[in-house]
């Protein structure tokens, strides 16, 4: 255990503020997901439509919690990409909040009908964000490699992107 005490905390809060670079950086990395799947067409631009419909505001408590949690241990050392972390954590929150209710298929305030109806797309969409995004990319690869054909072209496209 170090003996040096923990960073400082900020004397004051912008709550708002934090909120807003969350939300930048979740936009920013949707834009980038546009430009690598418009390839795909039509379907990959209603999916991300939808992506941006759910990680669209909120308070944002997941992501300030792993900020003060990273606070409490050491002072970030970029804070950008600590604001992208925390990002992150809203994205793979709500990706599972949209799978879970596509398994259980329910139409909830989360899920729109447009997203009901992309359900095979979006259920595959959030099983290869899970994996090769944040775990572990070989169980994803073998788990891709068993599917049908044009479930197998989606989720590599989906994947390579990712990348």
């Amino acid at each position: 255990m170090s003996d040096s005490p923990a960073p400082a905390a900020p004397t004051t809060w912008d709550a708002d503020g934090f909120r807003h670079q969350v939300q930048a950086a979740l936009e920013q990395f949707l834009d980038r997901q546009a430009d690598r799947l418009a390839p795909l067409g039509p379907d990959a631009e209603r999916l991300l439509a939808e992506a941006r419909a759910v990680v669209a505001g909120g308070k944002r408590l997941r992501a300030a919690f792993c900020w003060w949690g990273h606070l409490a241990v050491a002072a970030p050392v970029d804070e950008q990409a600590l604001v992208r972390a925390c990002a992150a954590l809203e994205l793979l929150h709500a990706s599972a909040l949209v799978h879970d209710d596509l398994m259980d298929a329910v139409l909830s305030l989360r899920t729109s009908a447009t997203t009901m109806g992309a359900t095979a797309l979006a259920s595959l969409a959030g099983d290869v964000e899970q994996h090769v995004r944040l775990a572990d990319t070989v169980a994803a690869r073998r788990a891709v490699r068993r599917l049908p054909g044009a479930a197998r072209q989606t989720c590599q496209a989906l994947a390579l992107s990712a990348s």
